[in-house]
């Protein structure tokens, strides 16, 4: 007789900062994919909130800038196959906080045109393995978007959904008042700082961000010390 899959309700990791990420629907099969799941993302998290300064290899005969590159499209290559994975129409399996990784920063700075233009070129690509799903990261974003109210979930992250779920209809503007918002009850939050200031940038308005990345740096500093009741 077979042996069936126990499904979790849900599982919170944390990435490289310290911040919960939400698992949910995981089973004894999918535990370990989880893990290297948040291994991916968390390596292009990283570059996303360094400018591509933590990724280097690869591309060595077209030079230093190149390797650059090179590095962080192949991060990005595996962040966006765990977050497709993760988040698949009808299925019990979950992680939208990965969507936001993965996808937010390029609608932060490039908007859903493009987003849908890539996605219209990721359709003509061969899987990695037979029967895996192909990549769109529009379809996968608004998915993992749609789930910011479910109850597993953290405020941290149903704030960052939310945000997510402007950048799908171009709206920076809100999607920047959004993540101030949560700059504000999330001091240190480096991917929503980072995802902010590229909004910021994106709409010219590039003082909002510095301006509340002071704030929350002199925020978390008085906490420190107890200077100041909260």
């Amino acid at each position: 007789m077979e042996k069936q899959s126990v499904v979790k309700e849900s599982q919170v990791q944390f990435d490289f900062f310290g911040e919960p990420v939400t698992f949910s629907g995981l089973t004894q099969s999918n535990t370990a994919t989880s893990i290297k799941a948040m291994a991916a993302v968390d390596s292009f998290q990283l570059a996303v909130v360094t400018k591509g300064l933590t990724c280097y290899g690869g591309g060595e005969e077209a030079g230093l800038e190149t390797q650059s590159i090179h590095a962080v499209a192949m991060s990005w290559t595996e962040a966006l196959r765990f977050t497709t994975v993760w988040n698949q129409a009808n299925t019990k399996q979950s992680a939208p906080m990965l969507a936001v990784i993965s996808v937010a920063p390029v609608l932060a700075q490039a908007g859903t045109a493009y987003v849908k233009h890539l996605d219209t070129l990721l359709k003509n690509t061969k899987p990695v393995a037979p029967g895996f799903p192909i990549v769109q990261m529009y379809d996968t974003a608004q998915r993992a978007a749609s789930a910011m109210n479910a109850i597993h979930l953290n405020d941290r992250e149903r704030l960052h959904l939310r945000a997510l779920a402007y950048l799908l209809k171009d709206e920076h503007a809100t999607a920047l008042a959004v993540l101030l918002r949560l700059l504000r009850t999330c001091p240190g939050d480096v991917l929503a700082l980072s995802l902010a200031m590229d909004i910021a940038h994106t709409i010219g308005d590039k003082k909002a961000a510095s301006r509340y990345a002071i704030f929350d740096f002199l925020i978390d500093k008085a906490r420190q010390s107890r200077s100041l009741q909260f």
